[in-house]
């Protein structure tokens, strides 16, 4: 990911954050709570930067703002096809390298899954056993890797496979907030994540992260 997070250009500073000023105490907030409250706060404050190609020196911002609005789009996108889930359940996503993922992790919160991250790398016997030991019928993907995931339907004929849209069409889409007001004290042991090892030395192992 050709990303960088570019702490020294968001206005907040630390202390800042943690006091109480604007912010809910900083121990008591999610991340899609935490990305929600800058953008309303200081919508221009930079989250990430990515460089416009390779080897350049030119960089482009994504502040707080877009962040947010991209993670809504998602979101409301993702329940329009799948409906919300109230069981965590898992959904497999394999993309080119760049700031998406980090939209498709909290669009995922926001609507009660985890998100797997299925390595480029995968074999279809690897990407297959994963999905058979989350219980995953779910796969999103960039346009880049739809033709190889959509094979797999060939092996796995209930999986579901959806193409997300690209930086541009989030960008371009309606603004409106998807609303995550899940308590902390009722959040901060559920499951969000899940990687798995390379493979290397054998099958894929998966491992749960908790939000």
């Amino acid at each position: 990911m050709s990303a960088q997070m570019a702490n020294n250009h968001v206005e907040a500073s630390p202390a800042s954050i943690r006091s109480n000023g604007p912010f809910s105490p900083i121990a008591e907030r999610t991340m899609p709570q935490v990305v929600d409250q800058v953008a309303r706060v200081q919508p221009e404050a930079i989250w990430a930067s990515y460089a416009l190609s390779d080897n350049t020196a030119h960089f482009r911002d994504v502040t707080f703002r877009e962040l947010a609005h991209c993670v809504n789009h998602v979101a409301w996108w993702m329940e329009s096809l799948i409906g919300h889930s109230d069981k965590f359940e898992t959904l497999a996503y394999m993309g080119v390298s760049d700031i998406r993922y980090g939209f498709m992790l909290l669009a995922s919160i926001k609507c009660g899954y985890k998100l797997m991250l299925n390595s480029v790398r995968n074999s279809d016997s690897g990407n297959l056993f994963l999905l058979e030991e989350t219980v995953c019928d779910k796969f999103f993907c960039s346009t880049e890797f739809a033709g190889g995931i959509r094979n797999l339907q060939k092996k796995k004929p209930d999986l579901q496979v959806f193409v997300i849209p690209t930086f541009e069409e989030m960008l371009g889409g309606v603004d409106k907030t998807f609303p995550y007001n899940k308590p902390w004290l009722e959040s901060h042991e559920d499951p969000i994540l899940i990687c798995h090892t390379s493979g290397s030395t054998g099958i894929d192992i998966s491992s749960l992260l908790r939000l």
